[in-house]
């Protein structure tokens, strides 16, 4: 009987020598320029889209950055790759522009302001950001919440309720038949 055949180990495509490689071509493109910190959100993206685990890896050991600092190199790659006026743009505002919160339309808008030769600073992308996020509600917004409204419970008690928008007289019926419901319960349990 033979013995079968050992296959050949490939090396993993993302052990310490190559994040370490990868690594150093970050820190060497980051240093660089605009375009330089495009490119290491790219590097950043691949080695995450092949191995997440190797990707946070190589963050702690290689880098000894957070995920806060590769993610947003990331993203800046993600929305500003292949820009052709990068040069016009302040590295801070392309992080501003880059955010999630950040509307679609302030990023264009700061597209179009670099495309006719103007500088985008981080002045200008927050004010950007501010006016589109205005129009849409601002950041954030958060709903006015509902109203309280004092309801009359056994015994003469007060209880204070928030009551959405809408009828309010019903919403007050439909929590008193509630309450007189779980009163009734709580009797019969007795």
């Amino acid at each position: 009987m033979q013995k079968p055949k050992k296959k050949a180990v490939e090396p993993n495509p993302l052990d310490d020598a190559v994040l370490a490689e990868k690594a150093a071509a970050i820190l060497a493109a980051y240093t660089k320029s605009v375009e330089g910190h495009l490119d290491a959100g790219r590097l950043l993206k691949e080695v995450k889209d092949a191995n997440y685990a190797a990707f946070r890896r190589m963050l702690a050991n290689n880098l000894k950055w957070g995920r806060s600092q590769a993610y947003r190199l990331m993203d800046a790659y993600v929305h500003f790759e292949g820009c052709p006026n990068l040069g016009q743009f302040d590295i801070s505002a392309i992080y501003i522009l880059s955010t999630k919160k950040c509307p679609k339309k302030a990023r264009e808008a700061a597209k179009k302001v670099a495309a006719k030769g103007e500088y985008v600073s981080y002045r200008l992308a927050r004010t950007l950001v501010a006016k589109e996020l205005a129009k849409l509600g601002g950041e954030g917004e958060k709903p006015t919440p509902a109203p309280f409204r004092d309801i009359e419970v056994a015994n003469g008690a007060l209880v204070k309720v928030r009551v959405p928008a809408g009828d309010l007289n019903a919403v007050e019926a439909a929590l008193l038949e509630a309450l007189e419901h779980i009163r009734a319960t709580i009797q019969a349990a007795k």
